[in-house]
């Protein structure tokens, strides 16, 4: 009873340190030795990594591991059995007596081939010597795939970056995508490190994407780390680099609708969403790539069939705070600009609480560079891809889809000389 109460006031002090952390814990029922468990599960807020050793049907010791609550983690059976908790990943692995796992071993991996967000991984692998763990993500047919597992070091040397982009193909100038996205690819070496995508590729001296491509030749699409040229801020950023040469700093992207984009003005000014998903990078981030020198903004769309078209626009840069204002010259591309961006050219950014005019922020549920209620509007609120967004109403690009709801856009900028 005193090592399972000791246990116990380790794991209070803990949660009241750090009472963000969720744990990870092993999970398994009537197993003979905890080790030999496969399958983990992430504990609710107040939970600890629990084990208990009891009897069987045919007498034999069994053991059950999991989540336990913490009145739980207090009890005790009689003097054969025992339930005991603690409080780090994969504690109760070598609780009531066991031995846990060996000090000569490879990490213990997240091991599932397919899974998405609805569905998370709950397998573990144990690797073997010379291998680390992998996680890789991808989008098939408008859904993100995951595959997670133990991996040979030798490969993982060659594959170990994050990578976001599209495969494209150009068949008579035309751009078509075939039904897979790279997302990301990443390996590590510590117990659960493949959870999810992580880690940057850091860039001495770059200011944007263009720099690091200038200075990593064949960098590959992905999360980098950049200095901004006038504020000497440090962030962090997505950089395409197989469309049109290379070297575009991502700033908005949506594929799916997870992200909301009805964000007062000081979120649309520091930005919001992850660089692994949908996100708005930030207009003070923008202002400031744009304020070094000319840059060309260019747009990325896919309709709901698939269909892709892309928009070019000469001379992009952003006004300063805090209105922002729109400038560039008339777009050039597949997608048209007849009625696209160029209707919000010369206007201010406006969000839902500060539209005080035509009620055309509210009614999109977005912050965008408004003019009246607009046949453009990348930001606004993700409809059903295909159906009627209505006037600025829902996320579309007229030109392109004759007003029917997008499915994916990507806006992003470059410096022409730097």
């Amino acid at each position: 009873m005193g090592r399972s109460i000791l246990c116990l006031l380790l794991a209070v002090f803990e949660a009241i340190l750090n009472p963000a952390m969720s744990l990870t814990c092993l999970q398994c029922s009537n197993i003979p030795r905890p080790l030999h468990c496969r399958t983990v599960v992430d504990c609710y807020e107040g939970e600890m990594c629990g084990i208990e050793k009891v009897k069987n049907n045919f007498g034999e010791d069994v053991y059950n591991v999991g989540c336990m609550s913490k009145s739980k983690c207090s009890q005790s059976n009689g003097t054969r059995d025992c339930t005991e908790c603690c409080s780090s990943n994969l504690c109760n692995v070598k609780g009531c007596g066991e031995q846990g796992y060996p000090k000569t071993r490879g990490p213990i991996c997240y091991n599932c081939k397919v899974y998405t967000d609805s569905a998370k991984c709950h397998n573990i692998e144990f690797c073997e010597a010379g291998e680390l763990c992998m996680f890789n993500a991808r989008r098939e047919f408008s859904e993100t795939v995951y595959t997670s597992a133990c991996a040979n070091v030798h490969n993982c040397e060659q594959e170990n970056l994050e990578i976001i982009g599209r495969d494209l193909e150009n068949r008579n100038g035309d751009y078509s995508r075939s039904v897979k996205e790279h997302v990301c690819h990443h390996c590590c070496k510590q117990d659960l490190c493949n959870r999810n995508c992580m880690g940057t590729i850091s860039a001495t001296g770059a200011h944007d994407c263009k720099d690091v491509l200038k200075q990593i030749p064949n960098a590959r699409s992905g999360i980098y780390d950049v200095t901004l040229w006038r504020t000497d801020r440090k962030i962090t950023v997505l950089c395409d680099m197989d469309t049109d040469g290379g070297g575009w700093t991502v700033f908005q992207r949506r594929v799916n609708g997870s992200v909301d984009f009805n964000r007062n003005f000081s979120e649309y000014e520091n930005g919001f969403g992850s660089l692994n998903g949908e996100f708005w990078l930030g207009l003070n981030k923008i202002q400031e790539f744009t304020g070094r020198g000319v840059s060309e903004l260019r747009l990325d769309l896919v309709a709901a069939n698939g269909t892709h078209a892309y928009e070019l626009f000469q001379n992009f840069s952003l006004g300063i705070a805090p209105s922002y204002k729109l400038h560039f010259e008339r777009g050039t591309g597949t997608a048209g600009d007849a009625q696209g961006l160029s209707y919000s050219r010369g206007y201010n950014f406006i969000t839902p609480e500060k539209d005080n005019s035509f009620g055309c922020a509210k009614k999109s549920q977005s912050g965008w560079w408004f003019y009246g209620c607009l046949y453009t509007n990348l930001n606004a609120e993700y409809l059903t891809p295909g159906s009627n967004a209505a006037r600025d109403a829902g996320f579309e690009y007229f030109d392109f889809t004759n007003g029917e709801s997008l499915r994916e856009s990507k806006m992003m900028l470059r410096m022409k000389h730097s």
